[in-house]
């Protein structure tokens, strides 16, 4: 289905035409025809297996979420700390104990 939407956005882009609608057409009809595809040697068509799929799958957070990495290195004799493999200064006496926490915020 990726291809199909990959390529009906391609053939949209080449047309240089401004029509959204025909666009939104085009990509209704590939994920239909997505739909209807069986994979391999299974009996049932996509459609019907992600319906079923889809009773089993959570609602997104409402809210974003910390994904962390908290660790406690020791300051070492250089002034630094190893986290991740990564080194970093660190602004504390030698064998300080400090919290570091590597964070990537996720939108929402």
């Amino acid at each position: 289905m990726r291809a199909a939407i990959s390529a009906a956005i391609i053939w949209f882009r080449y047309r240089g035409c401004g029509i959204w609608a025909e666009l939104n057409q085009t990509l209704l009809s590939a994920c239909q025809a997505d739909a209807e595809r069986i994979i391999g040697d299974r009996t049932e068509p996509t459609g019907v297996l992600m319906t079923r799929e889809r009773e089993y799958l959570r609602l997104l957070p409402k809210h974003g979420f910390d994904l962390a990495e908290v660790s406690f290195p020791t300051v070492d004799n250089g002034g630094c700390v190893t986290v991740s493999g990564l080194l970093y200064i660190a602004f504390y006496g030698v064998r300080h104990h400090c919290g570091i926490m590597l964070a990537f915020r996720t939108q929402g």
